[in-house]
């Protein structure tokens, strides 16, 4: 339908009646074939969002009231966006940076001018979200695709007026649809048994065991409550003030609430499973035995560092996580080196400190671009925000050493060095190694499992991947396979 991507001069072409006749015969012919009773959504953009393909939000309105005059549609399914092009990719299913309820306007202007009902898409994430947009006229129907992946169970949840027990989707998009596009089967990063059938239907719990937990992030709050959800006894512990582990400082960046509503959920499940937690309580095996286990998992995570090689640096650097943590005077008119070796958390920290005050930002990486680990729907904002705090980035660096107090880097490709010495601050990304010392040093004959970060760093999505997994085990005849 695009005057720019149409250039044909048939009768497939030229207006927009030709331009759009491809699309309504094929409608037609659908309805010629199925029943009176088979409903024929036609999920279009209201609104590209770009100039490229010379389309505008007043198109996409005449396009949908032609589509409407054939009498062949029973449903128009409104989102926002187009994939034409990189730049509006996150539009179409767009992430957490995006607030609710985002193209709700677009349904909205729609939906008086049609002869057939207007569901309106787009975070829209909760039952509340849902409701608004029916009570205030926005839609007749809503989309929740990402929030029925989270909790297929929700609507049923809500009904019963139980809320608080529906898992949230935080949107990042890491398990859906940035899956699906690298070729992988659908997941969830919250909820593991969308890819994995075994880890959707508990198992029967065959053995009474009291579990003791060590670490209140993702892999273990999630193991605490599958676990207690089955009938077991279950005390966690917890070295911190509060639970959350790593994830909670996620929560903290820019943009970035949706991430701790998972952390949130977690924490008033095990409240209302019955789970005994402690934090602030660096735990040790006198701890453990005291409470007579029958097995203990180990969820301690992983914690941040500054890369060995980086080690002599004359100026002040730290972590991403300490970054989080600093007073944000810290970085006043300074000039900052962030270095990460994938792109996803330098991108995040970059941002924070340039918005924090710092006078000049560069984020250096070893991978081909500053964000080959992210999915298409979420690399536009991120490269928009990147432009918008003018971050100097400068991919295919691999980080050699330090030499002299300077930062050593060598161009993966011309193989030139380069010596940086220019900044007042180095931060360093993405750099964590295992806390197994408890692990380690566990003398028992009850059963030991260790999950999570503890066993290598990884992402969120296998950590509480196996948080369900060992939480669905225990007492249990078999154990159960997982895979990604």
């Amino acid at each position: 339908m695009s005057p720019v991507l149409n250039q044909r001069d048939d009768e497939y072409g030229r207006d927009i009646i030709g331009r759009m006749r491809f699309s309504v015969e094929v409608v037609k012919a659908i309805r010629k074939v199925v029943s009176d009773n088979f409903i024929i959504s036609f999920r279009m953009s209201g609104d590209p969002m770009t100039d490229v393909l010379g389309l505008d939000q007043e198109d996409m309105f005449e396009i949908a009231q032609r589509l409407d005059a054939i009498n062949c549609i029973d449903l128009f399914n409104i989102s926002g966006g187009t994939g034409a092009i990189l730049g509006a990719q996150d539009k179409t299913i767009p992430p957490d940076s995006y607030p609710v309820r985002c193209f709700n306007h677009l349904a909205k202007k729609m939906r008086p001018h049609l002869s057939v009902p207007v569901l309106a898409a787009g975070r829209i994430v909760k039952p509340i979200h849902a409701e608004q947009s029916l009570t205030e006229g926005d839609c007749d129907l809503v989309a929740m695709t990402r929030a029925i992946i989270a909790d297929p169970n929700m609507p049923v949840l809500s009904y019963e007026g139980k809320d608080k027990q529906i898992r949230p989707c935080i949107g990042t998009n890491q398990g859906c649809i940035g899956r699906t596009a690298a070729g992988l089967s659908l997941g969830c990063t919250v909820n593991p048994g969308v890819a994995n059938d075994h880890l959707h239907d508990y198992a029967e719990m065959v053995y009474f065991q009291r579990v003791v937990v060590v670490g209140g992030g993702p892999a273990g709050m999630e193991a605490a409550r599958v676990a207690a959800e089955r009938g077991h006894e279950v005390i966690l512990f917890e070295a911190e003030a509060k639970l959350g582990g790593q994830a909670a400082y996620g929560a903290l960046q820019p943009d970035r609430g949706h991430f701790g509503l998972h952390m949130e959920w977690l924490i008033s499940e095990l409240h209302r499973l019955g789970v005994n937690v402690y934090c602030n309580v660096e735990a040790t095996q006198d701890i453990f035995m005291k409470m007579h286990p029958d097995c203990i998992i180990v969820a301690t995570g992983a914690r941040t560092i500054v890369p060995r090689e980086a080690a002599g640096i004359a100026v002040p650097s730290i972590t991403d996580v300490e970054v989080l943590d600093a007073n944000p005077t810290f970085f006043t008119d300074k000039d900052v080196f962030v270095y990460d070796p994938s792109g996803m958390r330098g991108c995040y920290t970059s941002n924070i400190v340039k918005k924090a005050g710092a006078n000049h930002v560069e984020l250096s990486t070893l991978g081909e671009t500053v964000l080959d680990d992210v999915d298409n729907t979420n690399k536009p904002s991120m490269y928009k925000r990147l432009r918008e705090y003018n971050i100097l980035c400068t991919p295919n660096q691999r980080l050699i050493g330090t030499e002299n107090g300077e930062i050593v880097l060598q161009d993966v490709w011309s193989n030139e060095f380069r010596y940086i010495s220019e900044f007042d601050i180095c931060v360093f990304a993405g750099y964590r190694t295992s806390r197994f010392e408890i692990a380690d040093s566990l003398q028992t004959q009850i059963p030991v499992h260790t999950i999570g970060d503890c066993v290598a760093p990884r992402s969120m999505y296998e950590a509480i991947a196996e948080g369900v997994r060992i939480g669905n085990e225990i007492g249990s005849h078999k154990k159960v396979q997982t895979f990604s």
